[in-house]
């Protein structure tokens, strides 16, 4: 049991929303279909933007655009305008680019774990369940546990 509860902590644990999509995921989605720094850029953006106006459009008020997968785009932007600009060749951008997506999953790996951590050492520190029996004795009970 506190294996599967364990599980189940992990899971909600989550990363950037809590269902759905996280920012990045729309990069590296068009990541492997794209292939040039601009052409992922234009996917994911397009894909994040569709995704965030049909979750508006249900009426979902757990995902908010903005914050962090605001960022992302800004400093996805910017990769390609250095490639633009020839300071870095489209190939040396697209390493840059999986390497952060690399990094932002071990960060919330790391999270996800710590949670699972934490869960399980809460559940190791309740009262261990006890195995009790009952003797009447008349019309007395003595109850004794181990």
């Amino acid at each position: 049991m506190n294996k599967i509860c364990i599980l189940f902590l992990f899971f909600l644990s989550g990363c950037e929303t809590t269902s759905g999509l996280s920012y990045y995921s729309h990069y590296q989605k068009c990541s492997l279909t794209e292939t040039s720094i601009s052409k992922i850029n234009q996917c994911a953006k397009e894909s994040r933007f569709n995704y965030i106006a049909e979750k508006k459009q249900k009426g979902s008020s757990d995902y908010v655009k903005g914050g962090v997968g605001d960022r992302f785009m800004m400093w996805s932007d910017l990769l390609a305008e250095q490639v633009k600009n020839k300071e870095v060749s489209d190939t040396k951008a697209r390493m840059i680019l999986i390497d952060k997506m690399a990094q932002i999953d071990r960060y919330y790996t790391g999270r996800q774990l710590e949670a699972s951590r934490d869960a399980f050492n809460a559940i190791n520190s309740l009262p261990k369940p006890q195995n009790c029996t009952t003797t009447l004795y008349g019309n007395t009970a003595h109850t004794s546990c181990y």
